[in-house]
């Protein structure tokens, strides 16, 4: 705009020049009216440039504060969106809670109407019936002040006869028949060196024998078992914790480094250490409790995390048929590759399992 005024002057002196040879006064100060004319154009065009200039820097400064706008709108629309999406989780929430209690009273009723029909059952039933039920009340693990009591599973159970413990609160714990792991490792069913051959053909026997700790807490004793044409074998054998003929142990599990999960043959045979973790085989237990007139009872004991000792006496035990064998050797305590995962007769975290056999003949 400067440029052009600039030349607007030039051009007016130049020709004021010339028309001052030939003019007056005035038209040497302004010019002649053509000119006048034409300077006027040249201010009307300079006034419209400005305005034009003028239009464009109020068009910027609204394109400036319209971004400013549309982030409050946006922040404004997120805001309003996530009060909405925590009302509607807090709603659901609410919801949950509510439904759930009702199913947990839902539950405890249930509960209650079951513990008071088993009471009423109870009352209900002959006296040894109602006696058996009540020994496995009392190991429950919901009475765990009661969890070294004996369970007596009278479905299993053919003789109720079993000879209990003079002092049943005084049964050890799980521990008391822990073997010592540091033996050497000693293959179930191995057979002993001639020269350590012994008369004992029980485990009884053996005990009464040793004049070691074994008295107390078992171990492994070399048997003559040819009465069952087994001749020489190692097996472990147990104390019994009342003062009765003593047991041997046909399986033991303390951990898990040998899994249990096994097929038939492998149970047929029996595999393990028994220094440790072992089945004694099926092969052998049948020659045993199957001998005529033989009188066999069987104790499982089990040991949990919390140091409970449940342990179940069964009398006449028996494995007449091959489906038998398979229920024996493939029952929960034998379903798990880890111990911890048994659950048995309502017992959880289990980390001790041994059955062991005792007989008399009848």
């Amino acid at each position: 705009m400067t440029r052009k005024i600039f030349i607007v002057a030039l051009f007016w002196l130049a020709i004021g020049t010339t028309a001052g040879q030939e003019g007056n006064a005035f038209t040497l100060l302004f010019g002649n009216e053509a000119l006048l004319e034409k300077l006027q154009y040249e201010i009307r065009d300079i006034k419209k440039e400005m305005e034009d200039i003028r239009e464009g820097l109020t068009v910027n400064q609204q394109s400036l504060a319209s971004p400013n706008l549309r982030f409050e709108q946006v922040e404004n629309a997120l805001q309003k969106q996530k009060d909405e999406i925590l009302e509607k989780l807090q709603k659901t929430v609410t919801e949950t809670i509510n439904t759930q209690n009702l199913l947990l009273d839902r539950i405890l009723n249930m509960l209650d109407k079951q513990v008071k029909n088993m009471e009423n059952s109870e009352s209900n039933q002959p006296q040894n019936e109602n006696e058996t039920n009540h020994n496995l009340l009392k190991t429950s693990p919901s009475n765990l002040e009661r969890n070294k009591e004996k369970i007596i599973n009278k479905t299993a159970t053919k003789d109720d006869s079993v000879s209990k413990a003079t002092h049943e609160s005084l049964w050890p714990t799980y521990r008391a028949f822990y073997p010592d792991v540091s033996q050497a490792v000693v293959g179930v069913n191995s057979r002993p060196p001639i020269e350590t051959l012994t008369t004992a053909s029980s485990c009884d026997e053996a005990i009464r024998q040793s004049n070691g700790i074994e008295q107390k807490s078992g171990g492994i004793f070399a048997l003559n078992m040819s009465a069952y044409n087994l001749g020489h074998i190692y097996v472990y054998c147990l104390p019994d914790p009342s003062g009765g003929p003593a047991w041997l142990v046909i399986q033991r599990r303390i951990s898990d480094n040998m899994s249990f999960v096994r097929s038939n043959p492998e149970y047929q045979r029996g595999f393990g250490n028994l220094a440790e973790n072992f089945f004694m085989g099926l092969d052998v237990i049948q020659k045993i409790i199957s001998t005529p007139n033989t009188n066999t009872q069987l104790w499982i004991q089990l040991g949990t995390i919390m140091q409970q000792s449940p342990y179940v006496l069964r009398g006449n035990f028996a494995l007449t048929t091959k489906k038998d064998q398979r229920d024996f050797v493939h029952s929960k305590l034998n379903r798990t590759h880890k111990l911890r995962d048994i659950i048995w007769e309502g017992w959880r975290d289990i980390i001790y399992v041994h059955m062991a056999i005792r007989w008399s003949l009848e």
